[in-house]
């Protein structure tokens, strides 16, 4: 089943395109009136031979855009129909056979299925041996969020999520500008199907999750009430740029504090609330990570932990990639990883010799 966000009602989210099939019927026959209405209208006065050629013309481009509207509704609809029995399996999954201990929603992009088959190899495959960190001691599940193709239809992701039983896709276009869509269908689908999960965790699919260290730090210190993550405080807003945001959008010049959306975690009694809170929200930001950890917790007076073991672009390369860091308890996550970065670093954790730090 494809879920759209609430979110996607907002203006920004969701083009006409992808709406329901009836809407988009709807919107054939409005386009339909617009095209004779322009082309009758700046027909008037025009007889004979003139006339009969703009009638033909105004005949094709009808027909020509129909097809158009026609292929968008097949592809939406068709993009529906092939995810629901998938996710209803996956849903009755998580909420019938034994929560999780952490559940972990990867905001994933339709063209990454590279990287999602590298994390299903490596760190999030629950039952692998984690080298001298051995098996994990808890339950890990690790969910893949994705929207919709626009225009080329549903392509493999149909025949992906029916052999690895790990994607969910909303109603929304997959786009960066609807990152947000996507991490309020990971909120919702986790308050739903997985509402005991202890932790729920948010991140990328260029981010390399350790998990050994993190669980074993989760299972030190119980949390309730609270997000985890590297926090950041007293950020300007760009109103340039690729994180760029109108006055009209956001009118104060700096954020509430937030946590970085490369990773972090939220303890299990705080999902619902903040899929509610959104809910109840009149607007939200195409910044996930600043509208969901920052403006919604803060709002809920959610508990906001900074742990700087969660990577961060801006470190250097080298320690991003640096397995050592994850050996020595250093790091719970890496980020910017390539699919090639991304078992490299795996295979140093895993692999035989060990490496020696």
């Amino acid at each position: 089943m494809i879920w759209e966000s609430s979110a996607s009602n907002r203006e920004t989210i969701t083009p006409k395109a992808l709406r329901h099939s009836a809407e988009i019927g709807k919107s054939q026959r409005n386009d339909s009136n617009l095209v004779f209405a322009s082309r009758n209208k700046r027909s008037k006065g025009n007889t004979g031979v003139e006339s009969n050629w703009r009638n033909k013309t105004t005949l094709v481009e009808r027909q020509l855009q129909l097809a158009r509207l026609r292929h968008q509704r097949i592809a939406a609809v068709g993009q529906r129909s092939n995810t629901e029995s998938t996710f209803e399996k996956l849903c009755n999954a998580c909420f019938n056979k034994g929560q999780p201990y952490l559940l972990i929603l990867v905001n994933s992009a339709l063209h990454h299925a590279s990287r999602r088959e590298a994390i299903r190899n490596t760190w999030g495959n629950g039952s692998a041996i984690w080298g001298l960190d051995g098996e994990l001691t808890k339950t890990v599940k690790v969910v893949f969020v994705l929207g919709l193709n626009a225009t080329q239809g549903p392509g493999d992701i149909p025949r992906e999520s029916q052999r690895y039983m790990d994607i969910i896709q909303g109603n929304f276009i997959d786009s960066y500008s609807n990152l947000t869509s996507k991490t309020l269908l990971g909120l919702r689908f986790a308050s739903q199907c997985c509402s005991r999960a202890d932790y729920v965790m948010k991140t990328d699919d260029d981010t390399f999750v350790h998990l050994p260290n993190l669980i074993a730090a989760l299972e030190k210190k119980v949390r309730h009430w609270s997000i985890l993550g590297r926090l950041f405080r007293n950020s300007e807003v760009q109103r340039t740029g690729k994180w760029a945001l109108g006055y009209d959008e956001y009118p104060f010049p700096t954020f509430p504090p937030y946590f970085a959306g490369s990773g972090y975690v939220m303890s299990g009694d705080v999902i619902g609330p903040l899929y509610q809170a959104n809910k109840r929200s009149r607007r939200s930001l195409p910044l996930d990570d600043v509208y969901v950890t920052g403006i919604l917790a803060r709002d809920l007076g959610i508990e906001q932990v900074h742990d700087d073991r969660f990577a961060w672009f801006d470190e250097p390369y080298s320690i991003l990639t640096d397995a050592c860091a994850f050996r020595n308890k250093r790091a719970f996550t890496s980020t910017g990883l390539t699919t090639e970065s991304t078992r490299k670093l795996w295979t140093s954790l895993v692999g035989r010799p060990q490496i020696i730090c």
